[in-house]
């Protein structure tokens, strides 16, 4: 317990670096699996992205169980999530009630990622991706094939599921 409550306190002296330590690794890894040409590597690369994502997660809500971070300077990280093989999904682009009970993670990948500033309520940061997503996609850290964001895409926040409707957005877990 008194290695954890060290780690904690460099953490509260310190609460911005392992942000930006991860968010300089992810920008790392992005450039070498835009350069890589192997599909093995570019797919180990995919799951570090998404591991830092956790990792930067995890810490925040160490940080937030320890009350070590002021709820100003806070960020929601987000991962965009897009159904595969559009073609071949019934619900693609179907209204949450038509298929609330098909939906499968296993027919989606994570697409992006972005980093906000905690502002307004989950709502709002939600509109905000969406609006972002639609008008400038280069505000995110691009993994795949990243089209606009569109009803049936998933948006993970906080290790909570939202789904992407016709009107606004359906939390799903």
């Amino acid at each position: 317990m008194r290695v954890n409550n060290q780690i904690l306190s460099n953490l509260k002296e310190n609460k911005e670096d392992w942000y930006y330590l991860c968010n300089d690794a992810e920008q790392a890894l992005l450039k070498v699996r835009a350069a890589c040409k192997d599909e093995r590597a570019v797919s180990a690369i995919e799951k570090m992205i998404l591991e830092l994502n956790s990792i930067r997660m995890e810490q925040y809500e160490a940080l937030t169980e320890y009350s070590y971070i002021d709820e100003d300077t806070t960020s929601y990280s987000a991962t965009i999530y897009q159904i595969k093989d559009v073609a071949n999904c019934k619900y693609a682009f179907m209204a949450y009630d038509y298929v609330k009970d098909d939906i499968n993670m296993n027919d989606y990948e994570a697409v992006a990622s972005i980093v906000l500033p905690k502002k307004g309520s989950i709502d709002e940061v939600l509109e905000q991706i969406f609006v972002l997503g639609n008008t400038n996609k280069d505000e995110f850290n691009v993994q795949g094939k990243f089209r606009s964001i569109s009803v049936s895409d998933i948006i993970e926040i906080n290790n909570e599921l939202y789904y992407v409707d016709s009107l606004g957005f359906k939390k799903i877990n």
